[in-house]
């Protein structure tokens, strides 16, 4: 099965006079057409470098694809691996087959530019549109993200714009050339419930409607809940856990997944329960410790996991988290973790 991207062992380094940061550290995950990843984690776990080593958007130097693969199948094609492509080739690419939402609108768009030029810009670029086609479908791009009034808006400044108008003019200009692929960097940070809401919504409709594949990338497990399909968990530069997200929602098998779900609250859960916070802090990924990075953070932690990280490890089906389909490719659990016993997994943090 060929997926719309797929990236393999990649590794992406900062060469810094503190050492070299492995911000990317052998990282492994695909996403499909019409499908929602979400990549979570903490900050500075390599979820945002993940997604700019795909657009090619590492600054060089510091920063270098040391290795792996970022395979691209556009419209079916045979797949074009982006860890390689020319800097022409990925102009051709950025904004136009593949587009990107990212984390901060105020600093992303231009604050010098009008609305109306940053918009028509990606259309003369990458559809040879000019002028008053251009104008037409820029504004038809803003009326169907929700910005009232599209035709009067169309002209004004970022700045005279409130924080949810900016995110959905960014999700304009991604969405302007139809991409097949679209990676959304915490695209509802900073927004009120209400204004979040909307947003997911707005990129949801656009999976089901046009297929695109989606990369979400956040720290928040309740945008994730809502709307991935599968769902990956970085820790340190690599990622931990991964599979459908009912099965990790459900039956979380890493001790950093459940550390996770267990320091954020819930609706459904008794009012007399604790906020369980994960001991610790995150290594220094210019020093990361041998074997298992969480380790230091992990009650049950055993000799073997200071010395080998974990390898792969599929979770059989259970009948209590619903269903998957753990005869197709790429939808089985898979964790990295060296403790097989679920009861001393789901013990850490409890206390």
């Amino acid at each position: 099965m060929t997926h719309l991207l797929e990236v393999k062992n990649l590794k992406t380094h900062f060469f810094t006079e503190e050492g070299v940061v492995k911000a990317v550290d052998g990282v492994s995950y695909h996403v499909d057409r019409a499908e929602v990843l979400g990549i979570v984690g903490e900050s500075g776990s390599g979820k945002s470098v993940s997604s700019l080593s795909t657009m090619r958007l590492i600054p060089e130097p510091p920063g270098k694809i040391v290795s792996g693969e970022i395979l691209f199948s556009s419209k079916g094609d045979k797949p074009k691996d982006l860890a390689r492509a020319s800097e022409l080739e990925m102009q051709r690419i950025r904004g136009n087959r593949i587009a990107m939402i990212f984390q901060d609108p105020m600093t992303s768009l231009n604050p010098y530019l009008r609305i109306s030029r940053q918009l028509t810009e990606v259309l003369e670029l990458h559809k040879n549109m000019k002028g008053n086609e251009a104008r037409e479908r820029g504004i038809e791009m803003l009326k169907a993200v929700g910005i009232p009034d599209p035709s009067r808006r169309f002209d004004d400044y970022p700045h005279q714009l409130s924080g949810g108008m900016r995110q959905r003019v960014m999700i304009a200009m991604a969405l302007l050339c139809e991409p097949e692929l679209l990676i959304a960097d915490e695209p509802t940070t900073a927004l009120d419930v209400t204004i979040q809401a909307q947003i997911l919504e707005l990129i949801a409709e656009r999976r089901d409607l046009s297929k695109v594949g989606v990369v979400l990338i956040t720290h928040d497990l309740g945008v994730v809940a809502r709307l991935a399909d599968r769902v990956a968990v970085m820790y340190a530069g690599r990622i931990v856990e991964q599979g459908p997200a009912t099965q990790i929602f459900k039956d979380p098998r890493h001790p950093y997944t459940v550390g996770l779900a267990r320091s954020i609250p819930r609706l459904d859960d008794d009012r007399s329960r604790r906020l369980v916070p994960i001991p610790g802090m995150p290594p220094s990924l210019a020093k990361v410790p041998s074997g298992c990075p969480f380790r230091a953070r992990c009650k049950n932690a055993m000799q073997v996991c200071a010395e080998v990280f974990p390898a792969e490890r599929v979770i059989p089906y259970s009948e209590d988290t619903g269903t998957f389909r753990s005869s197709s490719e790429g939808a089985a659990h898979i964790v990295h973790c060296h403790e097989e016993d679920l009861e001393k997994v789901q013990a850490v943090g409890a206390t």
